[in-house]
């Protein structure tokens, strides 16, 4: 095993750890601005870990989890038993991909449904505007994310982040990616 994938293991049961305290302290104080955004960070953190050693199941569960904690940051979603509950059952199969990471090298790709799964049922506390056309005046009509994302199927794997720029907002990355396709002279 590399040096780079031991650290990785090691910090990330440092970043669950982190994580199972910071749902714990939530419970005591669910309107913490300052927990959400610590909760938000390690999960952040974690996720990105992840997809640069390309482990796509740990990925997709992590990204749901950080879209989770971002809605709950911007007031989309409220905190709630719930939602800490998902997200720890969510950690709980993180950390048992570190362990089979840990004594393999590698994650079972028998783990894909799982973690689709575990990334649906997070995304599903999420609520996503829908435009109605029946409505006259064409405002968006909130409903939750199982909802929406119920005739979808199965969440794909997340891409790695190793191929997106560092420190890149990505609506911006791929807007560029595309304009350079239609004109690919333009680099050089």
């Amino acid at each position: 095993m590399s040096p780079l994938l031991e650290q990785f293991i090691l910090e990330g049961r440092d970043f669950l750890q982190g994580i199972g305290e910071k749902l714990m302290a939530l419970e005591n104080e669910p309107d913490s601005v300052e927990l959400m955004t610590e909760l938000f960070r390690l999960v952040h953190t974690l996720k990105g870990n992840s997809g640069l050693f390309e482990f796509p199941e740990m990925t997709r569960v992590l990204h749901a989890g950080e879209d989770l904690m971002d809605s709950v940051r911007d007031g989309r979603v409220v905190y709630s038993q719930k939602l800490a509950d998902q997200l720890l059952d969510a950690m709980d199969f993180v950390g048992l991909l570190l362990d089979e990471i840990e004594h393999l090298g590698v994650i079972d790709a028998g783990h894909a449904e799982q973690s689709s799964e575990l990334a649906h049922g997070l995304r599903a506390l999420i609520p996503v505007q829908i435009k109605s056309d029946a409505r006259a005046d064409d405002a968006a009509e909130s409903t939750t994310g199982a909802q929406a994302a119920a005739p979808i199927g199965p969440v794909p794997p997340a891409p790695g982040i190793a191929a997106w720029p560092e420190n890149a907002d990505l609506a911006l990355w791929l807007k560029g990616a595309l304009e350079f396709d239609k004109n690919p002279k333009q680099g050089k």
